[in-house]
């Protein structure tokens, strides 16, 4: 009987270990997350006030920041200045162009304009952090499910709305797996097809619809000279590439 208290005791022993070991993955995974969630919220802030302009020729790169003013004052009829921008770089090997603003206002002033750059080879999306190009890659996905159903669906910052619904996550894998059949999701009896609903609007690029924010989402022009991929990669704010400057 007394020969397998040490068994006992090592079991208990075990036992508290692990717990406690437990106890401090639980406490990691938290700092962890916190960690993530303030990176995030950093990246979100260094890019908030940035623009990435697509369609940008390399011509005289010493002139870069006059050649975008000059690029986007014409088509947009707007007065930025160069005291206007912090900075103005190109990222990557195409003709890609991030412009940084003095402020959000003044980016927002930009947007004001933005439909006038339809029909140009300028394009213009704003400068999302990778958390936030992800969530958009997925929204996407369930965006053009749904329109290919024939839904009116809008992206509004990091949500879906599907017949003015707001979609949860699970809803939203529902609808990237479904084809379409009796799901609630795919009903077309409230549909609106007017294409406009409140300060969102349906403009095309070349074959693909994207749901665009008239005062705060990029629109785009209809012939950039990119690729179907990167015309989507618009609609999600897309940055590629290493950072130069």
């Amino acid at each position: 009987m007394f020969s397998s208290f040490p068994n006992i005791l090592y079991k208990i022993n075990i036992t508290k270990e692990i717990k406690t070991i437990n106890t401090n993955i639980t406490g990691l995974q938290q700092k962890y997350d916190a960690l993530v969630k303030r990176t995030i919220n950093l990246e979100r802030k260094t890019r908030k006030n940035n623009i990435v302009v697509f369609g940008i020729q390399h011509e005289n790169e010493e002139n870069l920041m006059h050649n975008v003013l000059h690029s986007i004052n014409n088509l947009l009829e707007t007065n930025i200045a160069e005291r206007d921008l912090n900075n103005v770089y190109r990222i990557g090997k195409r003709n890609t162009v991030i412009v940084e603003f003095i402020s959000y206002i003044k980016k927002l002033e930009l947007f004001k304009n933005i439909k006038k750059l339809k029909g140009s080879n300028i394009a213009i999306a704003h400068d999302l952090c990778p958390e936030d190009l992800r969530k958009r890659k997925q929204l996407y996905e369930c965006y053009k499910k749904a329109k290919n159903n024939g839904l009116n669906a809008q992206i509004k910052h990091n949500s879906l709305y599907i017949n003015g619904k707001c979609i949860s996550i699970t809803e939203e894998q529902d609808i990237v797996c479904s084809d379409g059949g009796d799901s609630d999701v795919f009903r077309k009896e409230s549909m609106h097809d007017d294409r406009v609903v409140g300060d969102y609007t349906c403009t095309k690029l070349d074959g693909a619809e994207a749901s665009i924010d008239a005062e705060r989402e990029p629109r785009t022009g209809k012939h950039t000279g990119l690729s179907q991929a990167e015309e989507d990669s618009l609609t999600l704010g897309l940055r590629t590439g290493k950072r130069y400057k």
